[in-house]
């Protein structure tokens, strides 16, 4: 932009990734003769790019910037926290890195203006592995000098370029960007949602307590692992920081800081970094209260266990035969007391199972026969009932069915032969004559 170009016209150029490229570059800072904006931002839509991931990005990158005196600040921000159709596994994750260009002025005489540089990766394959090293790939392009130039010889070229030829910076920021080819390419996203959902959605801030040996490799580490689950989870996150604070409403953050903030809530929650657990599935417990999702029955080996045995109810066949069978056996002496072995089964003593619940109790005889001593009975398996039980069952049918059939007939013999009806004369009432 020229000196005589009138201020409010600034647009930042945009940024289009080559095809099939894994990464979305953009740069935020001061912009000559304007304010702090953006320097340049990845034009939206793009792909899978959305206007609603470029207005995420723009929120979270004025608040990348290194506080205490601390040299840079890192994040990694969730673009997809308000994704219409947000599905766990899938959705866009910046990287984001915050510098103070030390010894430079901004347009209007300002010390050590600030410069983020921001990656972004959408419905990629975001593992733990991926995100760290991808941090640490950037993390040596800007403060390694891994790349084309420094951050603060980049700062001095572009005031330079918008200062004097503002048409050529569009050419100045593709050659920049492409110094950074080395960072690690990714597939597409094929991550299915992580086997744990949480228990508490509210949002609320985690502060990870950083001991004396916090080398950025390991908070690196951590930041990723946290990240690599969260992109995975239905959870409503914002970003995970060190180095500044961001606090955005409506969402889950994560924190590495040296002591716990003066305005720790009662919803925040303090861990020590050296306390995080090494497996996914501790972090996920630990940091996010979750519980383990119900897996599909053919993933768990089939264990051929009893079946356990129920307390019997009132109408329950099965004991009703046990008690037959044992008065059956009682009144038969030469019956002998094995002879229906194939149809109990013992369960052991009594006192090494558990006693089963008792069914309500009920007026009446059938409650009573039914329920009385059958937590010391054995129980009877599913077989077929003994000749003895068939041989008392058919004699009561036989009895039943005889009893019916002398009822209907005598009912028939009243209704075809009806009784003759007798004339009445009527008596006469006249004396006889003497």
């Amino acid at each position: 932009m020229s000196p005589a170009e009138p201020r409010g016209t600034y647009g930042p150029p945009p940024y289009r990734a080559p095809e099939g490229a894994t990464w979305l570059h953009a740069l935020h800072g001061n912009v000559p003769e304007h304010q702090i904006d953006f320097i340049c931002c990845p034009e939206a839509p793009q792909g899978a790019f959305t206007h609603t991931h470029l207005g995420h990005l723009g929120r979270l990158m004025p608040y990348i910037d290194p506080a205490g005196g601390a040299p840079f600040a890192f994040a990694i921000g969730n673009l997809s926290r308000d994704d219409t159709q947000h599905e766990p596994g899938h959705g866009a994750i910046a990287l984001l890195f915050g510098l103070r260009m030390i010894g430079e002025t901004d347009s209007l005489g300002r010390p050590d203006p600030p410069l983020a540089h921001a990656i972004v990766a959408v419905d990629r394959e975001l593992t733990a592995d991926a995100l760290l090293a991808a941090t640490l790939t950037l993390h040596g392009h800007l403060l390694g000098g891994a790349g084309q130039c420094t951050p603060e010889a980049f700062h001095r070229q572009y005031v330079h370029a918008m200062a004097t030829s503002p048409a050529d910076v569009p050419d100045f920021l593709a050659w920049y960007f492409a110094g950074f080819h080395d960072l690690p390419s990714l597939r597409a996203s094929t991550l299915a949602r992580h086997l744990s959902r949480s228990t508490d959605t509210r949002p609320r801030r985690i502060f990870l307590l950083l001991d004396g040996d916090h080398t950025f490799a390991r908070i690196a580490r951590a930041a990723s692992r946290i990240a690599a689950i969260l992109y995975r989870s239905g959870q409503r996150w914002t970003a995970i920081t060190f180095g500044s604070r961001v606090d955005i409403a409506g969402g889950l953050s994560v924190a590495f800081v040296p002591s716990p903030p003066d305005d720790f809530g009662p919803d925040d929650l303090v861990l020590r970094l050296a306390d995080l657990p090494e497996d996914d599935s501790g972090i996920a417990r630990a940091l996010l209260l979750t519980r383990p999702l119900l897996q599909r029955m053919k993933d768990f080996p089939l264990r051929r266990t009893p079946r356990p045995q129920r307390a019997p109810r009132p109408g329950d066949t099965s004991s009703l035969l046990q008690r037959l069978l044992r008065r059956s056996q009682a009144s038969t002496p030469g019956m002998p007391p094995g002879s229906a072995a194939g149809a109990t089964r013992s369960l052991g003593p009594v006192s090494s199972r558990r006693t089963p619940l008792s069914p309500p109790s009920r007026p009446g005889w059938r409650n009573a026969v039914l329920t009385a001593g059958d937590s010391e009975a054995p129980l009877v398996s599913r077989t077929a009932p003994p000749r003895a039980v068939w041989l008392h069952l058919g004699v009561f049918a036989t009895l039943l069915i005889l009893a019916s059939a002398s009822l209907l007939a005598a009912r028939g013999r009243t209704t075809s032969h009806p009784m003759t009806p007798t004339a009445v004369h009527p008596q006469s009432h006249a004396r006889p004559v003497h």
